[in-house]
């Protein structure tokens, strides 16, 4: 019974492992997973803070590191500008992040954002259509993620 159990879990775990791949990003620090459907986007010389940008039909993936100084410590803060519908604090994988999710005009986001040494890491996430599917696969990649 217990590996009839088994088999099954693993039926259906399989399709979740078989659609992502696996992405590193060293500027940020980290690998993160992202589903098959993710394209990776060219960077643009207008954004060169910008270290990856991946995208598919339903959401855009793209982090930023900026450099905020030496020695900045836990001085992370956010700029909140009102078109936030809920934001605070998370700990992914043993970092402390800010989060902030909201709607501007280019549709519906979530962002998060961390220290790294003398830098400032901002995954920012920004999607079309279904709320619900979107922050399941924001949740998904975000806990994926493991620190260099």
């Amino acid at each position: 019974m217990i590996k009839r159990i088994s088999a099954i879990l693993l039926l259906l775990l399989l399709p979740v492992f078989a659609s992502a791949q696996t992405v590193s990003c060293p500027e940020a620090g980290m690998t993160l997973e992202v589903p098959d459907s993710y394209l990776l986007l060219p960077g643009s010389p207008d954004e060169p803070e910008l270290v990856l940008h991946m995208a598919d039909q339903s959401m855009d993936l793209a982090v930023y590191v900026s450099f905020v100084g030496r020695n900045a410590g836990n001085d992370l803060f956010q700029i909140l500008t009102g078109d936030e519908l809920d934001y605070g604090s998370v700990q992914i994988g043993g970092v402390d992040m800010l989060y902030v999710r909201g709607r501007d005009d280019d549709g519906d986001y979530q962002m998060y954002s961390w220290l790294m040494d003398s830098d400032n890491v901002s995954v920012y996430f920004l999607w079309r259509g279904d709320e619900k599917k979107a922050l399941r696969a924001v949740d998904a990649i975000m806990n994926s993620i493991v620190f260099d």
